[in-house]
C-alpha cells in the first residue's frame, strides 16, 4: 500500500512511517529528509522568505517538540524534563520554539535505552553521560598529545638521518 501523498505550496512530501517525518516549525512545514534531489534546484530557486527558512531547517533535520516526541515515543513533557535535567539541548528559534536535530533525537533514545532496559535512573544518566563527555574529552587530549610526540620523534629522526648523512659525506662514504 502506498502512503497518502500531501502538496504544502511548492513542497512534496510524504508520510511514511517515522523516516519522512514532517515537522511544524516558526516557518511552517518541514520535514526530515527534505525535498527530492530531482526536484531541489528548481523549488530551491523558487524559494522565497520564510521557505528559504523552511529549506535550512530540513537541511539541519530540526523537529518540533510533537514530532520529536513521536519520533522517540514518548510525552512531549518528557522531553522538556529532559530538557530541564540539562540531558539534552534542543534548539530554539526567535520565537523560542523548541526544534530538536537528529542528535538531540539519537541522545534521548540512548537514554530510553539506559532507563527503560538498563534500569538506569535519570542522576544515574547524568553520571554516565558526564563520564562518557570526560573519556571523549581525554581520548580528544590523547590524540593531540600522540600527534605532538609522533611529529617530535619524526623531527629527531629526521635530524638523525641528516647528521648521518653529513657524517658519511664527509667521511667520503656514499
Amino acid at each position: 500500500m502506498k502512503p497518502p501523498s500531501f502538496t504544502r505550496g511548492d513542497f512534496p512530501y510524504h508520510l511514511n512511517g517515522y523516516e519522512n517525518a514532517v515537522c511544524s516549525c516558526e516557518y511552517g512545514i518541514a520535514f526530515r529528509r527534505g525535498l527530492p534531489d530531482a526536484n531541489a534546484s528548481a523549488d530551491s530557486a523558487a524559494m522565497t522568505g520564510g521557505e528559504e527558512k523552511v529549506a535550512q531547517h530540513v537541511q539541519e533535520g530540526l523537529y518540533h517538540i510533537s514530532i520529536a516526541s513521536r519520533l522517540v515515543d514518548s510525552h512531549p513533557q518528557t522531553l522538556r524534563m529532559y530538557e530541564r535535567m540539562g540531558l539534552i539541548e534542543p534548539q530554539r528559534t526567535k520565537r523560542n520554539v523548541r526544534l530538536y536535530s537528529d542528535e538531540d533525537i539519537e541522545r534521548v533514545r540512548r537514554i530510553q535505552h539506559l532507563t527503560q532496559d538498563l534500569g538506569v535512573n535519570l542522576a544515574g544518566v547524568e553520571v554516565v553521560f558526564k563520564l562518557l563527555s570526560d573519556m571523549h574529552r581525554m581520548q580528544d587530549e590523547m590524540a593531540q598529545e600522540m600527534d605532538k610526540m609522533r611529529l617530535e620523534m619524526e623531527k629527531e629522526m629526521q635530524e638523525e638521518v641528516d647528521r648521518i648523512r653529513r657524517v658519511r659525506g664527509s667521511r667520503g662514504y656514499s
